[in-house]
């Protein structure tokens, strides 16, 4: 019994230790911005259909900005960074798990895509879950808006 007792401290030493080293996202969030050679009608139609081939539901549609629902993304570290433990990126962890969310203004000839990636290591894990918000290194948005381009 006393081994066991012996195992439970370990454990949670391990766990104490790993959420000290956390160090957090190292760039700042950034609006991916540019020009269009599109009205706002049409933007609109081309925002709303890649967002709905890519998956998302809309949770807001008013003139000139769409906004996503929360989606479930499998990231890696060349899209955003979510920080490291240890000197090792979360993402580059299978247990880490990352919602995106998309919010996109647009007028006559300009489009602003905005993400908020959020992540967990270990979701629902009582012990050993953490969340903590990361940040898009631009891929996700330029990609996006290639697609909403050339939609």
């Amino acid at each position: 019994m006393r081994w066991l007792y012996h195992w439970a401290i370990l454990v949670l030493l391990l766990l104490v230790g790993c959420a000290l080293t956390y160090k957090g996202p190292k760039i700042e969030q950034r609006t991916y911005t540019k020009e269009v050679p599109f009205q706002a009608e049409v933007l609109h139609k081309k925002i709303t259909g890649v967002l709905f081939n890519q998956g998302f539901a809309i949770a807001s549609d008013s003139p000139g900005m769409v906004t996503t629902e929360r989606k479930i993304e499998d990231l890696n570290d060349k899209q955003a960074d979510c920080g490291s433990t240890g000197g090792i990126p979360y993402l580059r962890d299978s247990r880490t798990t990352t919602w995106l969310t998309i919010s996109i203004r647009y007028e006559n000839g300009r489009v602003g895509i905005r993400t908020i990636i959020e992540g967990e290591f270990m979701p629902n894990d009582p012990l050993g879950g953490k969340k903590f918000e990361c940040v898009s290194k631009g891929v996700i948005e330029r990609v996006l808006f290639e697609r909403i381009v050339s939609h």
